[in-house]
């Protein structure tokens, strides 16, 4: 598993709002001037037995 560190992504407003694809699991942060400051995505796993 990787380690990932969001520790220099700033957040220094109030408001933020989660947007999600509508495709797939992909989510995308907005700030209040509609920029966007963070995206991720959601993995789904498999139960194999």
């Amino acid at each position: 598993m990787a380690d990932y560190d969001i520790s220099t992504v700033e957040l220094d407003g109030d408001r933020y709002e989660v947007v999600q694809s509508l495709v797939r699991n992909k989510y995308a942060v907005r700030d209040s001037a509609g920029d966007v400051v963070l995206r991720g995505k959601q993995k789904l796993f498999k139960r194999l037995h």
